[in-house]
């Protein structure tokens, strides 16, 4: 009923006849939209009808003329004649009222109108708010009794051939206006339509109608001056107009671009709609980027959830996503919403990646603020564009149980040494057995995701953690047969000679063919320390026995060698016998160094 109210003063002018051509264009649409006035307007002139044929005259109209006439003398002196008609005779008071019907029947009509008009307001609103003030004038003329004036409506305030001259001076105007460049279009309008408007003419409410009755270069000049006029001047909701625009004239730029100045909610639903156009979707996605706004957010992401082809977005979908991400906090949380419902997460991240620094942090700022699929769609697509700040609300919410099963898996897809230090973070805290598993599996697959990072992710958390810390790691990789913890294990065996006893032991219990491969390639390695080249040799040896035995007194006799070039603690002339014999003692040592540790 508010649009009701919006159109009541507008409802009787529009009985009377006194609105112009633009102003009755106008209420007809808002008729279509509104039954309620629809059908007071039906029942209104039903009623005009009915007091036309009550009040139209019969018989000979100048005896009608002078029996009007004496029946408003005698009116005018009602109050002093008021006594002498009490005595009149029955019969001629009879004939009386028989005469004085029609203007009975007038004062009725026009309080059934004022009936008709409380009805149809009571259907659609309980607010009791006084009746038009054009509708109270009529009633009110209609029941003084002691007026001569007669009842009449009020008169048309402009002629037809104003009106056409009007009108055609706007078309004028609106067609020299086409070729002027923007920044001009207003100025000049106001200008050249001075005239009309100090003629009382609503000039706005004529621009509008001009985009229904004009054609050529005068309705895109009226195009584009409602989209620069629509927020300066308060112009009405042309979205309809527009709209019809678009899909039928040669104007669609132009329309579109109006619709995108307007903002409104119909005419952002407007353009949404358009987002299916095969034609105008491209434009529409742009104008709606533009406009910035939660609505305009909310049409994309309800496209991008019927992009999908196969469990990926499409060409246009991945483009909506990406315009999604440059839209602020309503873009994120249109993100969020669409992978939630779609459960498309991977097919964002592909579209999105990788994420701007800006998107990354509007991800993030409202992943705490999230709950139940629109949580774990938040964070799937966090981990699938490895933002790690997501890490910090990974850690948050598996404390808090909520994302207790979910988290590790989150933590290896995001990668890097915050990801890592997480898991062994919560390794080391209250976790069941269960989850043990599940984040050593995590860790591993993490350096099986992203071999390429092993050495940052492995310098940062040695970098980092403590004696204690540095244990945990390595037990965690020690459980895992995957090429990524060994890998892992081994670039501790290759860097940290105070850890590479148990990180090479880790490797020899492995006892996998990744675990092998990793050692062997250690013991080829001539930049390795004393230290790291015994525990590889001791682990390899452990794996596979005898059969690397040639390999071992290789890379033994190398480290002889290297040691004696080196001129280190070892330093002087060896002979090849002597070499050969500290390659013997080496070997020894290193038998022993077995046994001992797999006791």
């Amino acid at each position: 009923m508010d649009g009701c109210r919006a159109q009541r003063r507008q409802l009787m002018r529009y009985l009377d006849n006194e609105l112009d051509t633009e102003e009755m264009i106008l209420f007809d649409e808002h008729q279509k939209e509104c039954p309620l006035c629809a059908s007071f307007v039906e029942r209104s002139r039903a009623l005009d009808e009915l007091l036309e044929r009550t009040l139209a005259p019969s018989g000979d109209s100048t005896q009608s003329a002078a029996f009007v006439n004496r029946i408003l003398d005698r009116v005018d002196h009602a109050g002093s004649e008021r006594d002498a008609r009490a005595g009149l005779e029955t019969a001629p008071a009879l004939s009386l009222a028989r005469k004085l019907w029609p203007l009975a029947a007038a004062v009725a009509a026009a309080v059934l109108l004022l009936w008709a008009f409380t009805m149809t307001r009571q259907e659609g609103d309980s607010e009791q708010t006084p009746p038009d003030p054009l509708l109270a004038e009529a009633i009110d003329s209609a029941g003084e009794t002691d007026s001569t004036s007669p009842l009449r409506l009020p008169a048309s305030p402009v002629s037809d051939a104003m009106r056409r001259k009007a009108y055609g001076e706007l078309s004028a105007v609106l067609a020299r206006l086409d070729a002027g460049p923007d920044e001009e279009l207003v100025r000049s309008f106001e200008e050249e339509t001075h005239s009309l408007s100090e003629g009382n003419w609503r000039v706005d409410m004529m621009l509008i109608g001009a985009l229904r009755r004009e054609k050529g270069p005068a309705l895109r000049s009226a195009i584009r001056l409602v989209g620069h006029l629509a927020h300066a001047k308060g112009l009405p909701d042309a979205s309809h107009s527009l709209e019809r625009l678009i899909n039928d004239g040669p104007h669609a730029s132009d329309a579109m671009a109006a619709l995108c100045a307007l903002g409104t909610e119909r005419a952002t639903a407007a353009l949404g709609k358009l987002l299916g156009h095969q034609t105008h979707r491209r434009r529409a996605l742009s104008l709606l980027t533009s406009m910035n706004s939660k609505n305009a957010a909310g049409e994309i992401a309800a496209r991008v959830q019927s992009e999908e082809e196969y469990g990926a977005l499409s060409d246009f979908g991945a483009a909506c996503a990406r315009a999604l991400s440059r839209m602020g906090e309503p873009g994120a949380m249109g993100l969020v919403e669409s992978c939630a419902r779609s459960g498309a997460g991977h097919g964002f991240a592909r579209a999105l990646a990788p994420p701007t620094d800006e998107f990354a942090a509007l991800l993030v700022g409202i992943l705490p603020s999230l709950d139940g699929t629109e949580l774990m769609a938040g964070l799937g697509l966090a981990s699938a564009l490895r933002i790690d700040g997501a890490v910090d609300v990974l850690q948050a919410r598996f404390r808090e149980r909520v994302v207790r099963k979910e988290a590790p898996h989150l933590a290896a897809a995001i990668g890097g040494p915050g990801a890592a230090r997480l898991l062994v973070d919560l390794y080391q805290g209250p976790v069941s057995l269960r989850e043990r598993r599940d984040l050593n599996a995590a860790l591993a697959a993490l350096f099986e995701h992203y071999p390429d990072e092993l050495d940052e992710t492995m310098a940062a958390l040695l970098g980092e953690f403590q004696q204690e810390d540095c244990e945990v790691l390595i037990e965690m990789l020690s459980q895992a047969r995957s090429r990524g913890a060994c890998q892992a294990l081994a670039w501790i065996v290759a860097t940290s000679p105070h850890l590479a006893p148990d990180a090479a032991l880790s490797l020899a219990r492995s006892g996998s063919g990744a675990a092998l491969e990793e050692l062997l390639r250690l013991l080829n390695d001539l930049r390795l320390c004393r230290e790291a080249r015994v525990a590889a040799a001791a682990a390899a040896f452990h794996i596979a026995g005898p059969s690397i035995l040639d390999q071992v007194k290789k890379s033994l006799e190398a480290d002889q060698g290297s040691v004696s070039d080196n001129r280190t603690a070892f330093a002087g002339g060896v002979s090849a016998v002597k070499r050969s014999r500290l390659t013997q003692i080496g070997f020894r040592k290193l038998q022993n160094y077995i046994s001992r540790q797999t006791e």
